[in-house]
C-alpha cells in the first residue's frame, strides 16, 4: 500500500504537467504542396521549420513508408530555439522509370512528442532528353567542325565496299550535362565512339561505318542510353547495297605437269565485273618458285586480262604441289577472287629419258647389220640424235628423230671388221642425246672370225644371190606345176613322134614331087627361087634372142650396174618377156594348125 500511493502520486504530477509543456511548445512546417523533379537527378526541395514555442524544441523529419528508400533528409535531426527558423534540404533521388505524381507525407516531430504531417505532391517530369540525326554519306570523318547535311531517305552503297554516316546527337535537356553511351545492331556496322559527353544544350557528331557483305537492303539500328536518367534513344538506317566490286580469276586447267628446272608459264584470265575501275593486285601461295608477271594492275569496269603464272621448279624435285593465285583489291581487300593449279613436278631424268634396245654383248664372224631400237623413256616428247664411238668399223644410220613418249626408232647398227682384225671383244659407245638429258651405253662386240672357207662361200652366195634367187623360183615353179610339166612333156613327146612319122611322110611324098618336078624342069627353062622371107615374128623372135645374149654379157661384164638397172625397171622387163612369149606362143600355135601339126 505504502508503494502504491508514490507511484500514484508520480502519475498524476504527469498528467497534469503533459498539457502544460505542450502549451510551452509549437512549431510550424511549411513547403510547396506540389513539387517538379526529374526522376533518378538527386534534386531536392527545402522544408521550413519554425519554432513558436516558448521552449527550444528538438525535431526528428521522416517520410512514409512508399518513398523513404528514395528519400534522403539531411539533417533529420536538429533544434530550434524559440521563435527560430530553420530550412531543412530534402532530396529525391527516384528511379529512372519513375513518372507520373507519386504522393509524399513529411513527418515532423519533436521530443516531447509533438508532431505534425506535411502532405505533398511530388511530379516526376520527362528529363534529360537528346536527340539522334542521320546525315548525308560522308567520304573521310572530318576533324574539328563538320557542315552536317541532315539525311532521312534510304543509303546506297556497294557490297563488300563501305560507307560512313555521320550521327548528330544533341543534349535537348536544358538543366543537365549528360553523358551517352551508344550500339549498333549489326557486326559489320561499327561507330567511331562507343560513349562522350554533351553539355546541357550542345551537340556532337559520331560515324558508323558499315561495310555490306552483299547486295540487298539491311535495316541498322543505333541505340544510345543517357547515362543520367537512363534515357534511351534509336535511330534506324536502312542501307541498300548493290554489288558494285566483283573480280573474278580462272586458272584454265585444273591440274599440270612439268619437269624441274624448266621453267614453264600457265596464262590465266582476271575479270573486274564491277562498276567502277580497279587497281587490283595479285599474289601467288603455294610455292616459293612460282610467281606472276605482274603484281598490279588497273582495269577498266566489264573488262578482262590474261596475266602469266611463271613456275621455275628446281631441278631434283619430285612432288605435287597447289598453286593459288589470289586477286584482290588495292582499295579494297576484303573483294578477292582466287583459283588454284595443281601441279606435278617431275625430275628432269625422267622428263627427257632416253634407251635402246640392244644387247650389252654382241657376236659378229663378219659384216653385219644388226637392228636396234631407240627408245623415249621420258614423259615428253623430245628430238634426239645419237652417234656411236669406240669403232672405226662400225657405223650407225640415221643419227636423229623427234619421239614421243615411249616412241622407237628403228636404226641399224653396221659393223664391218676389216679382214685381218684379230678376234676378241671390242667396246663400242652408243650415246643418245637430247636438249636436256644425255644418255650412254657400253656394248662389247666379240669378234670371232670366219673359216676362209666358210667366208668364200658366202661372198660367192652374196655377189650371186639374184641368180639364185631367180633359180630357187624357178624350181619353186617346176615342183608346184611338175604333174602339169610331167603332162605336158609326155604329151609333147608324143606329139613329136607323130610329127616326126608325118614329117617323114612328108618328106617322102616331097622327094617324090621334087623328083617329078626334077624331070619337068629339065624339060622346062630353069627358074630363080624366091628367097625366103623375113616375116615380123622372125624379126621379133632375133631381137628377143638378141636382148637376151647382150644381158647376159652385161650380167658377168657389169653385174652390179645391170642388177640396179633391173631393181630399178623389174616390172617394165617383166611385161616386155611376158609379152613376148604371149606373142611367140600364139604364132607357134598358128603356125602349126596351118601346117596341121595340132590335131
Amino acid at each position: 500500500m505504502r508503494c502504491i500511493i508514490p507511484l500514484l502520486l508520480a502519475f498524476f504530477m504527469a498528467v497534469v504537467a503533459l498539457p502544460i509543456a505542450a502549451a510551452q511548445e509549437d512549431f510550424t512546417a511549411s513547403a510547396e504542396q506540389s513539387v517538379s523533379l526529374c526522376p533518378c537527378s538527386g534534386q531536392g526541395y527545402y522544408v521550413t521549420i519554425t519554432n513558436t514555442g516558448a521552449q527550444e524544441s528538438a525535431y526528428s523529419l521522416s517520410v512514409n513508408e512508399e518513398v523513404k528508400g528514395w528519400v534522403t533528409i539531411s539533417p533529420d535531426t536538429f533544434s530550434l530555439p524559440p521563435n527560430a527558423a530553420g530550412k531543412v534540404p530534402v532530396y529525391i533521388t527516384s528511379p529512372c522509370e519513375a513518372q507520373g505524381t507519386i504522393p509524399l507525407t513529411l513527418l515532423v516531430s519533436t521530443s516531447n512528442g509533438l508532431a505534425k504531417a506535411l502532405a505533398q505532391q511530388i511530379t516526376f517530369m520527362p528529363c534529360y532528353g537528346f536527340s539522334i540525326a542521320s546525315g548525308k554519306p560522308v567520304v573521310s570523318k572530318a576533324q574539328g567542325t563538320l557542315a552536317f547535311e541532315p539525311h532521312d531517305a534510304p543509303y546506297e552503297a556497294c557490297a563488300k565496299g563501305a560507307i560512313t554516316i555521320p550521327l548528330l546527337v544533341k543534349n535537348t535537356d536544358a538543366l543537365f550535362d549528360n553523358s551517352y553511351s551508344f550500339a549498333v545492331d549489326d557486326p559489320e556496322a561499327s561507330l567511331s565512339v562507343s560513349q562522350f559527353g554533351l553539355k546541357k544544350g550542345d551537340s556532337g557528331v559520331i560515324f558508323l561505318d558499315y561495310a555490306p557483305p552483299s547486295a540487298g537492303t539491311k535495316t541498322l539500328v543505333v541505340q544510345g542510353t543517357a547515362s543520367l536518367g537512363g534515357v534511351r534513344a534509336t535511330k534506324t538506317l536502312r542501307v541498300a547495297a548493290r554489288d558494285c566490286y566483283d573480280i573474278f580469276l580462272d586458272i584454265p586447267r585444273d591440274r599440270a605437269e612439268m619437269c624441274g628446272s624448266i621453267p614453264g608459264r600457265e596464262v590465266f584470265q582476271v575479270s573486274n565485273k564491277g562498276i567502277y575501275p580497279e587497281n587490283i593486285t595479285l599474289s601467288v601461295e603455294g610455292a616459293g618458285w612460282a610467281s606472276v608477271d605482274r603484281s598490279s594492275f588497273l582495269l577498266n569496269p566489264l573488262r578482262r586480262t590474261n596475266r602469266t603464272l611463271i613456275l621455275n621448279p628446281p631441278q631434283d624435285m619430285d612432288s605435287s604441289a597447289v598453286i593459288t593465285v589470289r586477286a584482290s583489291l588495292a582499295g579494297n581487300p576484303s573483294v578477292t577472287a582466287q583459283d588454284s593449279l595443281t601441279l606435278t613436278v617431275h625430275p628432269l631424268y625422267k622428263c627427257y629419258g632416253a634407251g635402246v634396245d640392244l644387247k650389252e654383248k654382241i657376236t659378229v664372224k663378219g659384216e653385219k647389220y644388226i637392228s636396234l631400237d631407240i627408245i623415249n623413256t621420258g614423259l615428253r616428247p623430245a628430238a634426239f640424235s645419237w652417234n656411236i664411238s669406240g669403232l672405226s668399223w662400225a657405223s650407225l644410220d640415221a643419227g636423229q628423230a623427234s619421239l614421243n613418249p615411249n616412241g622407237q626408232y628403228h636404226a641399224t647398227l653396221h659393223l664391218f671388221p676389216p679382214q685381218n682384225l684379230s678376234a676378241g671383244d671390242y667396246p663400242l659407245t652408243l650415246a643418245i642425246s637430247s636438249e636436256h638429258s644425255l644418255a650412254t651405253r657400253q656394248i662389247v662386240v666379240e669378234y670371232r672370225p670366219e673359216h676362209p672357207a666358210v667366208r668364200a662361200f658366202k661372198q660367192f652366195m652374196h655377189q650371186y644371190r639374184y641368180y639364185l634367187y631367180i633359180l630357187a623360183v624357178l624350181l619353186i615353179a617346176l615342183f608346184i606345176f611338175r604333174k602339169r610339166v610331167i603332162s605336158s612333156s609326155k604329151e609333147a613327146w608324143r606329139q613329136r613322134q607323130i610329127r616326126n612319122v608325118r614329117r617323114q611322110s612328108l618328106e617322102k611324098a616331097r622327094q617324090v614331087r621334087m623328083e617329078a618336078a626334077a624331070k619337068r624342069r629339065k624339060k622346062q627353062p630353069v627358074a630363080e627361087e624366091e628367097p625366103e622371107q623375113l616375116t615380123g615374128f622372125r624379126i621379133f623372135s632375133l631381137t628377143l634372142v638378141s636382148a637376151a645374149i647382150v644381158l647376159g654379157i652385161l650380167l658377168v661384164v657389169y653385174p652390179t650396174v645391170t642388177i640396179n638397172f633391173f631393181r630399178a625397171y623389174w616390172i617394165v622387163a617383166a611385161a616386155v618377156v611376158g609379152l613376148a612369149a604371149i606373142v611367140i606362143f600364139l604364132r607357134r600355135r598358128k603356125g602349126r594348125r596351118r601346117k596341121g601339126y595340132l590335131s
